[in-house]
């Protein structure tokens, strides 16, 4: 008897562990300072990319710094983007330049530290031609 009540507690925490969920807090410790009461939101994978999901949405801590926590949270990588709410105004590099999707990993309760450097919306459009030069819309 006692074997087949350790074998279910051994079962239990196995089903447990592999069906685990976490809380993530994501903190936009900087950001730029053009647009500092626009709503900010989390997009990716994990919401089909939707820019300005409310269940996705910063809200302002008694510090002043934006912050999101979301709970129960399944273990995975996650590719993400901060955006102001429209795909026209999501984070960029400090020069204006698109930017890789940011990779987090949750494997435990946890919380991620972000800079947004730019938004793309507040650098010149760029088009991109054959031989790769880029060149402002502005300047032709």
């Amino acid at each position: 008897m006692l074997q087949k009540v350790s074998l279910f507690v051994v079962a239990a925490f196995l089903c447990i562990t592999v069906r685990a969920q976490y809380t993530v807090k994501l903190v936009l410790d900087a950001i730029p300072p053009k647009h500092p009461d626009d709503a900010m939101y989390l997009m990716g994978e994990y919401n089909q990319w939707t820019p300005n999901d409310p269940n996705s949405q910063f809200v302002k801590d008694a510090t002043g710094k934006w912050t999101m926590t979301a709970e129960n949270v399944p273990a995975n990588m996650y590719e993400i983007k901060v955006t102001r709410g429209t795909k026209e105004t999501v984070e960029c590099m400090g020069d204006g330049k698109p930017m890789d999707n940011r990779k987090v990993t949750v494997n435990s309760d946890t919380t991620f530290h972000l800079t947004v450097a730019g938004w793309t919306d507040d650098f010149p459009k760029q088009t991109t031609y054959l031989n790769r030069k880029v060149v402002p819309s502005s300047a032709r």
